[in-house]
């Protein structure tokens, strides 16, 4: 709690304890229920699903962990995933973040701890913080345009399955948009994280555009 505001639910992590001369301290840090979907592994019958919506999918994997999920009721999840197969190993945020950005959403923990998926927009959830100025040390602004392109293209391949669930043919599908704001010549091809129609992968392109934007620019307080 902060000013008795919900903040965090969650685990702690890590307890320090030291003793010096004159001195006791110690610290503890923790993080959201939702850590333990980065830490851990997808554990799945099959580890595949064939024609299910990404809800349909992101429910299965977070399930046994007893955490749960909150979609935005702005989002209507109806289009069907044709193949979904998890990584060897793959971490359970991997393949939500692959999922999340198939559909253009943005997965974060709500104060409760549970998973919060919403629709990308560059104001969504935004609210007004009032910094007190004059208790700030140091500010620090940087920004970087390395890692910006005049345009993102993302490319992928599609399967079509006969009656025995057997793959029959494979179709390369692509998409482009472009960021307006470089000026110069500055391409990128980029794999989708997911198997995916040219419809859906332009929703790819753009969460991959807008990512670096928002990673190019920091201020520090």
């Amino acid at each position: 709690y902060w000013d008795s505001e919900l903040l965090l639910t969650g685990y702690v992590d890590q307890t320090r304890y030291g003793v010096s001369a004159g001195a006791v301290a110690g610290s503890t840090q923790g993080r959201a229920l939702t850590g333990d979907l980065v830490d851990c592994s997808v554990i799945h019958a099959t580890g595949h699903w064939r024609n299910r919506t990404a809800s349909q999918i992101l429910r299965d994997i977070v399930a046994p962990f007893a955490i749960a999920i909150e979609i935005d009721p702005e989002i209507a999840d109806t289009d069907r995933i044709p193949r979904f197969d998890l990584l060897s190993g793959e971490l359970a945020f991997g393949a939500i973040d692959r999922l999340c950005q198939l559909r253009g959403w943005n997965p974060t923990t709500t104060p409760s701890g549970a998973l919060r998926i919403s629709r990308r927009a560059r104001n969504y959830g935004a609210r007004a913080v009032t910094l007190d100025m004059s208790s700030v040390v140091s500010r620090e602004y940087s920004a970087s345009v390395g890692d910006l392109h005049s345009q993102y293209t993302a490319v992928s391949q599609t399967y079509a399955f006969d009656s025995g669930d057997d793959i029959t043919r494979t179709t390369a599908e692509h998409a482009t948009v472009f960021d307006l704001n470089v000026g110069r010549y500055r391409p990128i091809v980029l794999h989708s994280p997911v198997a995916a129609k040219s419809v859906s992968l332009e929703r790819v392109a753009d969460w991959l555009a807008n990512q670096r934007v928002a990673a190019s620019e920091r201020v520090t307080l």
